[in-house]
């Protein structure tokens, strides 16, 4: 996807997102039955009447109060929490067998 980096957020144009939109989802929702939603969140490039316009012409139903700020309904919110867990319990590992090596004892060489 391209940003606009005229942009203050250098954030993403709608063209560029409705190229995705129409080379992935509009497949899917060509598949599935009715009774499907798609889930986005309350960016400013999803609002754009252009984007709001292709969706309705695709006939996907979206749901657009999603709340501001909720982690809680973010998926990847959930794995990235088991993901810093891991990767800590990692650390603690290494960092265990490195204080127990010989060059955690010695004292530094100074090379001045």
């Amino acid at each position: 996807m391209d940003r606009n980096f005229e942009s203050a957020k250098h954030g993403y144009l709608a063209n560029s997102y409705l190229e995705v939109c129409e080379a992935e989802v509009a497949p899917i929702f060509q598949e599935l039955n009715n009774g499907y939603l798609f889930i986005q969140d309350n960016a400013s490039i999803y609002r754009v009447y252009l984007v709001q316009s292709w969706f309705r012409a695709h006939r996907i139903i979206q749901i657009v109060n999603w709340p501001a700020y909720s982690p809680d309904l973010n998926l990847i919110e959930h794995i990235w929490w088991h993901l810093k867990v891991r990767v800590y319990e990692m650390f603690l590992e290494v960092a265990a067998d490195l204080s127990k090596s010989k060059y955690a004892r010695q004292r530094p060489v100074s090379c001045i």
